[in-house]
């Protein structure tokens, strides 16, 4: 899957599981996306580092995938513009 983020597009692997029965959808069926974590360096020729996979459990089997990335995404962008200002207002 390949989404903007941080200034640049990314190319981002997903897995997707189909058809998934859970709790929290009722009876409803679901789709998982686990996005694999993009790795980073702290300085140049530094060590490899990584964070945690993000999941998202969506209700709708026909989103597209890379749209409900993208979705993802934006909405990390706005949480973390949102919480600066709530940081530097208080």
């Amino acid at each position: 899957m390949r989404a903007y983020a941080g200034g640049q597009v990314h190319a981002f692997e997903v897995k997707v599981l189909a058809d998934v029965r859970s709790p929290l959808c009722g009876a409803q069926t679901a789709q998982v996306v686990v996005i694999a974590p993009l790795g980073y360096r702290l300085r140049q020729g530094g060590k490899l580092l990584c964070r945690q996979p993000a999941y998202l459990l969506s209700t709708d089997p026909t989103l597209p995938v890379a749209a409900a990335g993208q979705e993802y995404l934006w909405r990390w962008d706005e949480e973390v513009k949102f919480r600066e200002k709530k940081t530097c207002w208080a």
